[in-house]
């Protein structure tokens, strides 16, 4: 399993797991446990899924409800072990990652955050369409951002984008455009980095 940011991610409130799932599994299931004693506590446990291992967004925040969707919600300065399990009709396999998240206020609940993704259009879109994401600035911000091809062949590839004036936004509604040949056929997700916080929109290529 691959982390994005693929760098130290430990001052960062939101990260994901990006599973490597082999192509003829026919399930899938990921489980989070607090290994911070000597007694694992199970705290997030996906179930079992249908169809092959993708990807885990996980948010670090003390809020209950916090108003961002995550797959798993993390206390700050926490150990925590990931597993993935996956099996079809032959049989089943695990893999387990051990992490430790930020020791920060990462609370995003009540508008906390400056920036936000506002629309990501057309979605699913065709193979001769480009897509636009729209997104919002509360304040003037740097931004970076990367796309993580995924595709239908179960290849991935992650592509830094280019952001005009070197990623610096002022305080407003802006917009990227992706063009046809910068998207595989399949899944790609785009992520946006802001202030050591990470955003993503799932675009659909058909």
């Amino acid at each position: 399993m691959t982390i994005l940011p693929n760098v130290d991610f430990t001052d960062d409130c939101s990260f994901t797991f990006w599973f490597r799932a082999s192509m003829n599994e026919d399930e899938f299931k990921v489980v989070i446990e607090d290994v911070s004693t000597s007694t694992p506590v199970e705290i997030n446990n996906s179930g079992w899924i249908n169809g092959t291992a993708k990807k885990y967004f996980c948010l670090v925040t003390t809020t209950a409800s916090p108003g961002v969707i995550a797959d798993a919600y993390l206390l700050p300065n926490t150990d925590y072990r990931i597993t993935l399990e996956t099996k079809n009709s032959c049989d089943t396999d695990s893999y387990s990652y051990e992490f430790h998240t930020a020791n920060r206020n990462c609370n995003t609940s009540g508008g906390g955050s400056s920036f936000r993704i506002a629309s990501t259009h057309p979605n699913p879109a065709t193979g001769s369409e480009a897509v636009t994401v729209e997104f919002v600035l509360e304040e003037s911000k740097q931004i970076e951002a990367m796309l993580f091809k995924v595709g239908n062949g179960g290849g991935q590839q992650s592509v830094q984008i280019a952001l005009p004036e070197n990623g610096h936004y002022p305080i407003g509604t802006h917009q990227l455009q992706l063009l046809p040949q910068q998207l595989a056929y399949g899944f790609n997700y785009l992520i946006f980095t802001v202030d050591g916080g990470h955003y993503y929109t799932t675009i659909v290529k058909q």
